[in-house]
């Protein structure tokens, strides 16, 4: 690709959105991998695009294109349209941003995010601390400025530490993301959870990494990642290789690690806005519905201790529903107060 002396606005644009297309993909990974300079201009873009629509979250008509269109007049590139022109003693700003609701118009309906990001411009370097985090009940997703794409769970944060992104970048999970990573970051993107790291060789996995869950999962649903022993006082042991299609659990308890092939879709399909469950013990469904409806579930649990459960939800089905749903299997009486929901 020859190099480009402008901005790809329109690809940006629906990159930020998630719209592009696979050839369009290609095109902006190209151009982000050209210079330093293509890869700031495109961070700062986010970031601005991040701030403009948590203003737009609160409208109840958002007139996204004009947001767009101030984003383009405002945001200020001078460094990138004067590459050669560099200001070595320009003053250091620190620029902290609460942004809220972030997600509401960008990605899922109805849903609401708060990132802290907190940005530091030094000399001719820049550098940031990101920090993404959805509450109960809550999904989000966005995009890193190497072009990953997250999905983030309820109750979940990601952490990471923002740079030129040519060498490793470490993004430490606790909860649970799916992630899509360009080729191009094969062996340079690891996600660090309490005890494990996960080394991407390829392209498309989850993690669940609750801290107040036993097991750390992994699931591959294409090209190729590695697990690693986060615990070993800084070095770094192979676990385990993974192909797609396979699941890996982690026991905290016990650091055994235990293999399985899956269908990827009952772990993934939760980014799609599906609850997906398969043989679960009520204590296990009733842990899910509490993160994916922000509710307290009250119950004898040893009522439910012979049964499992399997079903599929979407968004549109609310907790009544599911409940219902579940009593077909295990009849029951509840009932439901402001967020509790009590089942006798």
């Amino acid at each position: 690709m020859k190099k480009s002396e402008h901005i790809p606005w329109s690809l940006i644009h629906k990159a930020l959105k998630d719209s592009l297309d696979d050839r369009e993909q290609k095109l902006l990974d190209e151009w982000l991998a050209e210079s330093e300079s293509n890869r700031k201009a495109f961070k700062k873009i986010s970031l601005a695009w991040n701030v403009a629509s948590s203003d737009l979250s609160n409208k109840f008509n958002p007139d996204e294109q004009a947001a767009w269109d101030r984003i383009v007049s405002s945001t200020d590139l001078k460094e990138f349209q004067n590459k050669e022109k560099a200001n070595a003693n320009a003053r250091k700003t620190s620029v902290l941003f609460f942004i809220r609701n972030a997600a509401a118009i960008l990605f899922l309906p109805l849903v609401i995010t708060t990132a802290v990001l907190f940005v530091r411009y030094g000399d001719t370097m820049e550098s940031a601390i990101v920090s993404v985090q959805t509450e109960m009940g809550q999904r989000s997703q966005f995009m890193l400025a190497d072009s990953t794409r997250v999905w983030l769970n309820s109750d979940s944060r990601l952490t990471h530490a923002a740079g030129d992104y040519k060498g490793e970048t470490r993004l430490q999970l606790e909860g649970e993301a799916y992630f899509e990573s360009p080729e191009s970051r094969a062996g340079n993107l690891v996600v660090s959870t309490s005890h494990m790291d996960v080394q991407v060789t390829g392209t498309a996995f989850n993690v669940r990494a609750y801290p107040d869950e036993n097991s750390i999962e992994t699931v591959l649903e294409r090209g190729g990642v590695k697990l690693l022993n986060s615990n070993l006082n800084g070095s770094a042991e192979k676990l385990a290789a993974l192909s797609p299609g396979q699941r890996a659990v982690y026991d905290k308890s016990n650091d055994m690690l235990e293999i399985s092939d899956i269908n990827t879709m009952e772990y993934t399909a939760w980014r799609n806005g599906v609850l997906v469950f398969r043989n679960a013990t009520f204590d296990e469904l009733a842990n899910r519905l509490e993160m994916w409806f922000d509710v307290e579930i009250s119950y004898d649990i040893d009522k439910f201790n012979d049964t499992e459960y399997s079903g599929t939800f979407r968004n549109r089905e609310n907790i009544d529903q599911v409940l219902e749903a579940i009593k077909s299997t295990t009849p029951f009486e509840y009932r439901t107060e402001n967020n509790k929901v009590i089942i006798k």
